[in-house]
């Protein structure tokens, strides 16, 4: 901030998303306090772009209305309750846990979810070594989905994300 009270600018530039479960918030207020002017200009949301790597949205009409958008860390915890994210009956979509991936489809399984529904594995989303995996809940929970990268993956479950199987599919028919 020194050098903003200077009155030199100062960028801070972040990468993903500038304000999900990130210190934008204690940023903005600390910036107030201190009396510097600021502004935020936004990208394209990390849901959104892991989404469009991976070739589907996640809000398709008919298959998904809802989001649910948390913090992969939080599925470290053993009270974790996975009921909720069946309940809503949209798309999941959990940054920063491609390293619970088993343990977050072995989660929905015994909550209730089908072990055939799609989870999705984008790690690098719109970089050149962007990867894209596919599975259903049933072979992630048996560690066939596996993280390349010791990034924060993003990773999707729920009915919209089997077109994302469909363009892979479709992918590999027009390459063949």
């Amino acid at each position: 901030m020194n050098g903003a009270r200077r009155g030199k600018w100062v960028v801070r530039l972040k990468g993903g998303d500038s304000g999900l479960f990130s210190r934008a918030g204690e940023e903005i207020l600390a910036l107030r306090a201190a009396g510097v002017s600021f502004e935020i200009i936004p990208g394209v949301s990390s849901v959104f772009a892991g989404a469009a790597a991976a070739l589907f949205s996640p809000t398709h009409r008919g298959l998904s209305n809802r989001l649910v958008v948390f913090d992969g860390h939080a599925l470290r915890h053993d009270d974790f309750d996975f009921r909720p994210l069946l309940a809503h009956q949209g798309t999941t979509v959990v940054l920063m846990g491609s390293r619970q991936v088993e343990r977050l489809a072995a989660g929905l399984i015994g909550a209730g979810a089908s072990p055939e529904l799609p989870i999705v594995l984008v790690e690098n989303a719109t970089l050149a070594d962007e990867h894209v995996a596919i599975a259903t809940l049933a072979r992630a929970a048996a560690g066939e989905l596996v993280p390349r990268t010791d990034g924060p993956g993003i990773i999707y479950v729920g009915a919209a994300v089997a077109l994302a199987q469909a363009s892979a599919r479709a992918a590999v028919e027009a390459a063949a």
